[in-house]
């Protein structure tokens, strides 16, 4: 994958899980779709899922530093 593109992915990435973290949009959607009873578990996974995308934008940025 290109630097640009797996910098850009992992900062897009980023920004959601961070909507996804500090507002409830998540949860109304969860809620809405009838999931739930699965809130409580959405915390870790939002979290596992911004570190990885976090991982993605340092990967893209120290690629894109040495070429």
């Amino acid at each position: 994958m290109p630097n640009k593109t797996l910098f850009r992915t992992g900062l897009i990435g980023a920004i959601l899980a961070i909507i996804c973290c500090f507002t409830p949009v998540l949860v109304w959607l969860v809620a809405v779709v009838g999931l739930a009873s699965l809130t409580p578990y959405l915390d870790g996974f939002i979290f596992t899922v911004l570190a990885i995308c976090l991982l993605l934008m340092l990967v893209g940025w120290v690629r894109g530093r040495r070429a």
